[in-house]
C-alpha cells in the first residue's frame, strides 16, 4: 500500500504508558531548526518586539531624567531649608524612599518590557525556541506583576468608594 501511514493512537496518559503510540517526533514533517511560526505571525512579532525594545528603551530612559529631577528638588528643598534643613530632612526622608521603590518597580516594568523585545526580535531573526520562550516568560512576568497592581489597585478603588459611601450616609443620616 503506497502511502500508508500507521494510524497514531492516544493512550491514557500515566507515568507508565506513553502519551502518543507513535515513536515518531510530532514535528516530523518540518524541517525547521526553531519555532515555527507562519509569516504574518513573525511580522507581528517582529513589530511587538520592536515596540517593546522602543518602549522599554524610552520608559528607562525617562525613570532616570525623573530620578535626577527627584534628587535636584530633594537638593533645592534641603538647600532652601537653611537651618531646618534637619527637619526637611526628617519630612523628605520617607518621601525619597516611597518614591525610590515607585522607580525601582518602574525600571523593572520597563526592564522585561525590553527584554521581551529585544528576545522576541532574536527569536523571529534567528528561530531560536529558547529565545522564543525567553521573551514570552519576560512578557508573562511583566504581566503578572501589571496583574497584581492592578488588583491592588482596585482593592484601594473599593475601599475608597466603601468609605466614600459611608461618610455621605452618616452626613445624610445625621442631617436628619
Amino acid at each position: 500500500m503506497r502511502g500508508y501511514r500507521p494510524r497514531r493512537t492516544f493512550w491514557f496518559a500515566t507515568k507508565t504508558q506513553p502519551v502518543y503510540a507513535s515513536d515518531a517526533p510530532l514535528d516530523n514533517e518540518y524541517h525547521g531548526s526553531g519555532p515555527l511560526l507562519p509569516p504574518e505571525g513573525s511580522d507581528h512579532l517582529r513589530k511587538a518586539g520592536k515596540w517593546g525594545r522602543f518602549l522599554g528603551i524610552v520608559s528607562m530612559v525617562t525613570l532616570g531624567l525623573m530620578v535626577v529631577f527627584v534628587l535636584l528638588m530633594g537638593g533645592t528643598l534641603l538647600g532652601i531649608g537653611g537651618s531646618q534643613s534637619s527637619n526637611i530632612a526628617a519630612w523628605l526622608l520617607p518621601i525619597v524612599i516611597l518614591y525610590g521603590g515607585m522607580f525601582a518597580l518602574m525600571l523593572y516594568l520597563a526592564y522585561l518590557l525590553y527584554q521581551f523585545g529585544a528576545k522576541a526580535m532574536t527569536a523571529v531573526d534567528t528561530g531560536s525556541g529558547a529565545a522564543m520562550t525567553a521573551s514570552f516568560g519576560s512578557l508573562g512576568r511583566l504581566l503578572k506583576i501589571l496583574g497584581i497592581l492592578t488588583v491592588i489597585q482596585l482593592v484601594f478603588m473599593g475601599i475608597s468608594v466603601a468609605i466614600m459611601l459611608f461618610t455621605g450616609a452618616s452626613t445624610l443620616l445625621g442631617a436628619f
